[in-house]
């Protein structure tokens, strides 16, 4: 019996934490699994920490609050590392996945309280790339599609069918791409790291 997966996201106002969690949801429930998917907010505003919850399951939800004991944390911006609750009741052999321009092996051996796989992917390089220099980058697509790569508990063809649903016709395309990228970079780190 496969139990619930809770993933918590860490990121800033303005880079869609709150959407890459309605994301997350949105393709799971495209595979027709259970969802919930819900944010936390102090200040509102543009580069304020923002925290958003999704849980997914294979029988019906029935968990409420805040998610508490992630078994998976993302992290959209490199500086929520330095948050003190960004690793709180996070479960023992847990998902990390890294908005850095560091190694995953560099994060660990810095962080050796850390029981978890951690893995990391420049989000930011590529937001810039197809977004331009922005004062928040959009590494939101990005980071889905990675974790997607990441733990298979969603494919990238129901991320990038949902797109449309949170996407205007205008950025759409550039949306697509960043998720093509996102899940693309990600199978490439992996693939060098088990050479």
């Amino acid at each position: 019996m496969k139990s619930m997966k809770e993933i918590r996201l860490h990121g800033r106002g303005g880079q869609g934490a709150v959407t890459a969690a309605q994301l997350l949801a949105a393709a799971a429930f495209e595979e027709r699994k259970f969802v919930q998917s819900f944010a936390s907010f102090g200040m509102e505003r543009r580069g304020a920490p923002v925290i958003a919850f999704t849980r997914i399951d294979e029988k019906p939800i029935e968990t409420r609050g805040m998610v508490q004991n992630p078994g998976y944390l993302i992290l959209l911006d490199p500086s929520v590392l330095n948050f003190p609750n960004t690793f709180t009741g996070l479960k023992p052999g847990g998902v990390v996945l890294i908005n850095s321009t560091r190694s995953a092996f560099e994060i660990m051996k810095e962080m050796r309280s850390l029981d978890g796989k951690v893995f990391t992917l420049d989000a930011t390089q590529i937001s810039v790339t197809l977004f331009g220099q922005t004062s928040i980058p959009f590494t939101n697509v990005i980071m889905v599609s990675a974790f997607s790569k990441v733990t298979g508990m969603v494919k990238i063809e129901s991320i990038i069918k949902v797109l449309p649903d949170f996407f205007s016709p205008k950025t759409l395309k550039k949306n697509r791409r960043a998720a093509k990228l996102g899940y693309e970079g990600m199978k490439e780190i992996l693939t060098r790291s088990r050479r």
